[in-house]
C-alpha cells in the first residue's frame, strides 16, 4: 500500500514539475557552474536528495523536485529588471520512534527580484511561501508559512565564484491549531570557488535561530563538491555536520542533479 501511494505521488510531482518547464528563460550567469545556490541564476530543473540522520536511529529523507521560471522586464524605465520564480515539490520519508511514513511533503514557492544590480554585486530580495500539503503529520508542519529573504551576492573577478549571505525568516500565520507555531531565522554565509573550468567547491555555515524556543541557536557546516559535465548538466554532493549544544542531528548528506537550459 505504501509503495502504491509513493508511486502515485511521484507521478503527480513529476507531472507538476515538468509542467512548469514550458516557459523557462533563465538569464546568463557570470559563474558557469551548475550549483543552484546562486539566487541570481534560474535553473531549468533540479532533483535534490536530502538525508538527515537524526538522534536515536531516527531519520528524515526528501527527494525534492525544483523548477524555476524567469520573468524578464525588457523596459529600461521599469524596475525590477526581472523576477525569478521557484517551485519545489518534496517526496518525503521519515522514520520517527519506529514509525516510517512516506508521502508528499510541504510544497514551497518563492519569488525573487533584484533591487540593486551593479558589476560584481547583486542584491536579491523577495519571499517564500510554504504550504501544508503533506499527506501525513509526520512529514509536514501543518502550517501556512511565509518566509521573506534578502541575499547580497558578491561575484569574484574572472567568473571564479561568489560569496553571499542569505537571511530568511520562516513564520507561520495559519494552519492546524494543534501543531506548534513556526518562527525561526536562517543566516547562511556561502562561499563558492571554481577550482577548474568544470569543477567547484562550496562551503557554507547555517545558523538557525528559533524564536519560539527562547532564541535557541542550532548550527551546521557543509562542504559541497560539484562538477559540470557539459553546458547543460551538472552534479554536486554535499555532506553537512550539525554542531553546537542545540544541534538537530548527527549528520546530513545531500546530492543534486542540475539541468540548465
Amino acid at each position: 500500500m505504501r509503495k502504491k501511494i509513493f508511486i502515485q505521488w511521484f507521478s503527480v510531482a513529476f507531472f507538476l514539475v515538468t509542467s512548469c518547464l514550458n516557459a523557462q528563460s533563465p538569464p546568463p550567469s557570470d559563474v558557469e557552474v551548475a550549483d543552484d545556490t546562486d539566487p541570481t541564476k534560474a535553473v531549468f530543473f533540479t532533483a535534490r536528495e536530502e538525508y538527515y540522520n537524526l538522534f536515536d536511529d531516527n531519520y528524515r529523507n526528501a527527494l525534492i523536485f525544483r523548477a524555476d521560471r524567469t520573468i524578464l522586464n525588457e523596459s529600461n524605465m521599469l524596475k525590477p529588471k526581472g523576477i525569478i520564480l521557484r517551485g519545489e515539490i518534496p517526496m518525503a520519508t521519515t522514520h520517527i520512534s519506529g514509525k516510517t511514513v512516506t508521502g508528499l511533503g510541504d510544497c514551497y514557492l518563492q519569488g525573487l527580484f533584484f533591487p540593486r544590480l551593479k558589476p560584481g554585486f547583486v542584491i536579491a530580495a523577495g519571499t517564500g511561501f510554504l504550504f501544508p500539503t503533506a499527506t501525513d503529520s509526520q512529514i509536514g508542519q501543518g502550517k501556512w508559512q511565509v518566509a521573506p529573504l534578502i541575499v547580497p551576492v558578491w561575484f569574484f573577478p574572472q567568473a571564479k565564484g561568489f560569496f553571499l549571505t542569505k537571511v530568511q525568516n520562516f513564520f507561520s500565520y495559519a494552519g492546524e491549531e494543534s501543531r506548534p507555531d513556526v518562527n525561526y531565522l536562517l543566516i547562511t554565509p556561502t562561499f563558492l570557488w571554481r577550482t577548474t573550468r568544470k569543477n567547484w567547491i562550496l562551503i557554507d555555515e547555517e545558523s538557525k535561530i528559533n524564536w519560539e524556543l527562547d532564541q535557541r541557536v542550532s548550527n551546521k557546516f557543509g562542504i559541497e563538491f560539484g562538477r559540470l559535465f557539459n553546458a547543460k548538466i551538472g552534479f554536486w554532493v554535499k555532506p553537512e555536520i550539525p554542531f553546537g549544544p542545540n544541534r538537530e542531528g548527527d549528520f546530513n548528506f545531500k546530492f543534486t542533479l542540475v539541468l540548465k537550459k
